[in-house]
């Protein structure tokens, strides 16, 4: 047995000596140590961490693309909207406002005003009928010699147009040769009824563009003038005005319209002001919206027309008109402003004039504006919060984003 071994105990020396895979022999990888639980939450924690602090950045960034494309809305709504008055002679009118306090959204009507091409088989006819019936409500005829007044079409005609007795008797005219002066302590009329049967004739003729006017800016809801209570200068009383402010020139019963309002649906006249220019996602139907979602907030309530005395001619007679007598001055919101701008005279602390004078800001904005601001628009966003008031120094218009500064200057 000297030289003798058994195999199957070499076998097991030979199994013994050789390295194993665990060992990485034939250039096997040995097997990896796996993260403790420990180590996974230390590295969780550093990425939580640094995900907080950059949200804030993060965050910051988005706040200040929405801030931006919302100006960026703002600024191409307000260029379509002065095309559009450069065009058609008055801004897109607002109609009416949401009540808030009652849970309804606001909205506007922008999109069809401004960014929509008008169908001309339907709705541009439909305006035009509806344009033409309000000016009618000033058809006024003269005829005879001396000339009579001779008004025509349906009764409300009457109701809404200037007539003889309504001309103020403080105007001054001049002949063709010699210049009269009409002081106004005159209590008495001009001798001649022509005289007042043309200045009536060419209030009417105005009143109707006028009217006219507001209907293709989209307010259907038109209504009739206020003609100042007739005083001199001195402030003798002479005859009562008429009032006819709360009336609707439309519909006109038994007018072409059928005593129906044809544009009611979709009022205003429509093209595309914006040129294509505004992204698909910022129109929403007839509304266009910001950057946040919400419907833009369109202040618009002014009535064209004139805040200046005019003077006419008719054959040899110049006549000098004030329209602000008249009801045809240009106008709009009242002003949150002491002083009256087109009478010069002290304002009131009660309504009409200013709410509270010792806080201007504790105003509704529909209704009043700053000084500068009464006859021009305001365009305005909810912000990121999307919540929005009227009255000024609401809590949730902390946030909103105006496009310009239409509160400076108030205390």
């Amino acid at each position: 047995m000297g030289g003798w071994a058994s195999p199957i105990l070499s076998a097991h020396r030979r199994s013994a000596a050789a390295p194993s895979l665990r060992d990485g022999a034939l250039g096997a990888e040995p097997l990896l140590r796996a993260f403790t639980l420990i180590e996974l939450l230390v590295v969780l924690g550093i990425i939580l961490l640094l995900a907080a602090m950059l949200m804030p950045m993060v965050n910051g960034a988005k706040r200040a693309s929405e801030r931006s494309a919302t100006q960026v809305i703002m600024h191409k709504v307000d260029t379509a909207v002065r095309l559009f008055r450069s065009e058609i002679g008055a801004y897109p009118y607002q109609r009416d406002y949401a009540d808030i306090d009652g849970g309804v959204p606001w909205d506007n009507r922008l999109n069809y005003n401004i960014g929509t091409n008008i169908d001309t088989v339907t709705d541009l006819p439909n305006v035009r009928i509806d344009a033409a019936d309000a000016e009618a409500q000033y058809t006024y005829l003269t005829k005879g010699s001396p000339r009579a007044e001779d008004l025509v079409g349906p009764p409300a005609a009457s109701v809404f147009a200037f007539r003889r007795a309504d001309i103020h008797p403080n105007y001054y005219w001049t002949g063709s040769s010699t210049i009269n002066i009409r002081d106004n302590t005159n209590t008495s009329y001009p001798t001649n009824p022509n005289d007042r049967l043309a200045m009536a004739a060419m209030l009417n003729r105005m009143a109707g563009e006028l009217a006219r006017l507001e209907v293709f800016a989209g307010n259907v809801d038109v209504t009739g003038v206020r003609i100042a209570d007739q005083k001199t200068a001195t402030g003798t009383f002479l005859s009562l005005g008429r009032d006819n402010s709360g009336s609707k020139l439309l519909p006109k019963v038994g007018g072409t319209a059928g005593g129906v309002i044809k544009s009611d649906t979709k009022p205003g006249w429509a093209n595309d002001y914006l040129h294509g220019e505004l992204e698909r996602r910022y129109r929403d139907g007839a509304r266009i919206l910001d950057a946040y979602g919400k419907p833009l907030l369109y202040f618009a309530q002014v009535h064209e027309g004139s805040r200046f005395v005019r003077t006419y001619m008719f054959l040899s007679v110049i006549y000098s008109c004030d329209l602000r007598t008249y009801g045809l001055q240009r106008h709009g919101r009242a002003t949150l402003a002491p002083i009256d701008p087109l009478t010069n005279a002290a304002l009131a602390a009660d309504p009409p004039a200013l709410p509270d004078p010792a806080h201007p800001r504790h105003s509704d904005r529909r209704t009043y504006a700053a000084p500068g601001f009464e006859n021009d628009i305001e365009l305005w966003s909810a912000g990121p919060d999307r919540q929005f008031h009227w009255m000024r120094d609401d809590a949730r218009n902390n946030d909103n984003i105006s496009l310009a500064p239409y509160d400076k200057g108030l205390p």
